[in-house]
């Protein structure tokens, strides 16, 4: 199993406190079926997206069999509180680590720049 997200995109600005819609897809490029899992979004300020990154929600990802792919679009609000500024989304596939993978290492991505503005 070697899950990825292999695409994942958002709007070029948004509003604090209002939600926005990421396309988004995780695939598994190794030939083995992986277990269900989780897909995870946060915002980031740096285009390194990890778990100390404001979390902004996540989806069910089903069990993919090698070379398949999960697409979907994301509702997620941007938390009202969030300072005005530029930042990134990001994603996490296998983010509770449900499955054993081939490499551990590629499973972000981050979207272009995102313009976050104050409601």
């Amino acid at each position: 199993v070697d899950l990825v997200v292999s695409s994942i995109s958002a709007p070029g600005s948004a509003v604090a406190g209002t939600s926005v819609s990421i396309p988004n897809t995780v695939s598994n490029l190794a030939s083995c079926a992986s277990a269900s899992s989780y897909i995870k979004f946060y915002l980031s300020g740096d285009t390194i997206v990890d778990t100390s990154d404001i979390y902004l929600g996540q989806r069910s990802v089903g069990s993919l069999v090698g070379g398949a792919s999960s697409s979907a679009t994301t509702n997620l609000n941007i938390p009202v509180s969030t300072v005005a500024g530029t930042y990134y989304i990001g994603a996490i596939a296998d983010a509770t680590y449900t499955n054993v993978e081939l490499d551990e290492t590629n499973n972000t991505a981050t979207t272009t720049a995102v313009t976050i503005t104050s409601p």
